[in-house]
């Protein structure tokens, strides 16, 4: 049964990958045709803004809410607290972050021109409040993500292509794109009802100060992470011109096509890996190993193959117009084996076993170093500079975090399969 639960959740997610991989590849060269590097350098600086601050009101519950829930997913009351719980603390989150994106319009000037297309943000956050993953996560029904998220970026496809026509549509493709996040969280909450996992049960302030206290360590790693991931298409918009701003953009979204579909499992593996702690350490590190040699020898042969094809990819999907893309996707390749081995690293095998002052540090760390690098960088050689400070900084962690699991034998004991000692 157990085994059968993960396959039809590792089923489901690659369905989701696939769509989210298939429906933006639609889109996402006509909009980077019709809009031009500017203007779609626009649309990815606001929403990298968006990512933030839908980073922000997540705060780590996608990590501390599916963990809980998978180790109690017997207890309908217990779930249901935590549901609820979770749900407050985002909304408080949101509240937050919509005061945040008001005054930034107000006293930043530069933000001023761009005004309507940063509301869109607003939107896109508050549609991400909706969509309880952790919650699909714990009780391992990730299915309802999966149709939740693909219908919503279904509909949005036939509507880009009728209303937007030029650069001028631009604020048009940020509204259609940020309300994709809304409608899969209308529907997610149809789930919710459909599979009765909760029931409503009062909480208290208390409650919510307990869920921030516990989610801080993971809300600071996270925030740290995208830091150095997602920051430099924002510092590219800062302090580069639109057009690099775009060149970064379209190349990384190339990369981060594929990289997502590694990272989206791991909405099935992380509350595997609990789960089966539970029950033995042996039994985890056995599948730990598994996943990690699997996916290791896999996200190598595709790092080679993108830097390989990375000429022709460029000219397929994004024409003309973006052919200074190519070195860029060539110097952002190795991420696809580098970002996916780390998440193995860190969310599988630090996190699960008590490592968690170690599990923030190293990002923590490593994101003031990727700012302090990526600022000249970005400001000197502008899309350029901003790959090279990414694939310097994600090498650095990649040998950091191993380095970390070897001198404290998880790594020797997960590719034994055997037992490790808690931290």
């Amino acid at each position: 049964m157990i085994k059968s639960q993960l396959a039809k959740n590792v089923f489901s997610l690659l369905v989701l990958q696939g769509g989210q991989y298939i429906l933006p590849l639609i889109t996402f060269p006509y909009l980077a045709r019709v809009l031009g590097p500017a203007n779609f350098g626009v649309l990815g600086f606001v929403f990298a803004i968006a990512q933030y601050c839908t980073l922000f009101t997540d705060y780590g519950f996608n990590l501390t809410a599916t963990k809980k829930i998978a180790e109690n997913r017997e207890d309908k009351h217990y779930i249901s607290q935590i549901f609820w719980t979770t749900m407050t603390s985002k909304t408080v989150l949101l509240g937050i972050v919509l005061l945040g994106l008001l005054l930034s319009v107000i006293f930043v000037p530069s933000l001023n021109d761009i005004a309507l297309i940063l509301a869109f943000a607003g939107i896109q956050v508050a549609g991400s409040v909706l969509l309880p993953v952790w919650l699909f996560q714990g009780i391992e029904r990730l299915w309802a993500v999966t149709v939740s998220s693909l219908t919503a970026r279904a509909t949005s496809v036939p509507l880009i292509f009728l209303f937007v026509h030029s650069p001028d549509d631009l604020w048009v493709a940020a509204l259609i794109q940020s309300s994709t996040s809304v409608m899969a969280g209308l529907i997610a909450c149809f789930f919710v009802r459909h599979y009765r996992a909760i029931a409503f049960t009062a909480i208290s302030p208390a409650d919510v100060k307990e869920a921030f206290r516990d989610g801080f360590p993971i809300f600071i790693a996270t925030i740290a992470i995208s830091l150095y991931t997602m920051s430099t298409t924002v510092m590219l918009g800062m302090v580069s011109t639109h057009t690099q701003t775009g060149l970064f953009n379209a190349s990384d979204k190339i990369r981060n096509a594929i990289t997502s579909a590694f990272l989206v499992l791991g909405n099935a593996f992380f509350p595997r890996v609990n789960v089966l702690l539970k029950e033995s350490e042996a039994k985890a590190n056995a599948f730990l190993r598994k996943l990690m040699v699997g996916q290791c020898i896999l996200t190598l042969l595709i790092s080679v193959a993108l830097f390989l094809f990375a000429p022709l990819i460029t000219e397929l999907a994004l024409g003309d117009q973006y052919a200074d893309a190519t070195p860029i996707i060539q110097v952002l390749a190795p991420l696809v084996f580098l970002v996916s081995t780390s998440m193995i690293f860190g969310n599988y095998m630090l996190l699960p076993y008590g490592y968690r002052r170690i599990y923030t540090q190293v990002p923590a760390v490593m994101a003031v170093v990727h700012l302090v690098a990526l600022i000249p960088m970005a400001h000197y050689y502008g899309a350029m500079g901003g790959a090279v400070t990414l694939l310097t900084t994600e090498t650095i962690i990649f040998f950091t975090l191993a380095i970390v699991l070897l001198r404290n034998g998880i790594m020797g004991n997960v590719l034994r399969g055997e037992a490790t000692t808690h931290a």
